[in-house]
């Protein structure tokens, strides 16, 4: 069996590096065109917004239900669903609601409408692969 240390080097190499997309805008050169850049980035930024706000929303239902079940959890024998030795914790309850709060599609569908709105008014984005974790030498 191998040493600790040596087992720890072996998994770290294991992981490859990951890569994310940047992206690099170039604004046109007309000042229609600015002014059409313009428009896109505040529909971005109302986008977003929207995004933000549906997920403050999502995360407040997630832990009310989160709370209302470990309650339940914890209540008397009627409606009682585990035993008293059972240790879960609130967080349990909440971090499983949460998850669907996160799932990001929302923003990713503002970003790919700007960056095409971007486009049409003449501007030019390009994407960059760029190592973010486990970039090695």
């Amino acid at each position: 069996m191998p040493k600790p240390p040596v087992f720890a080097l072996l998994l770290l190499a294991s992981c490859g590096p990951v890569y994310e997309t940047a992206y690099h805008f170039v604004p046109p050169d007309s000042a229609e065109g600015q002014r059409c850049t313009a428009q896109c980035q505040a529909e971005h930024a109302t986008c977003t917004q929207s995004c933000e706000r549906r997920e403050r929303l999502c995360l407040s239902d997630a832990d009310s239900r989160a709370m209302r079940d470990y309650q339940i959890d914890l209540g008397d024998a009627p409606t009682r669903r585990r035993s008293p030795a059972t240790s879960r914790t609130y967080f349990d309850y909440a971090d499983r609601y949460r998850a669907i709060c996160y799932a990001g599609g929302c923003r990713d569908q503002c970003d790919a409408t700007h960056r095409a709105c971007f486009e049409s008014c003449g501007g030019k984005v390009s994407a960059l692969q760029v190592c973010t974790a486990n970039c090695g030498s």
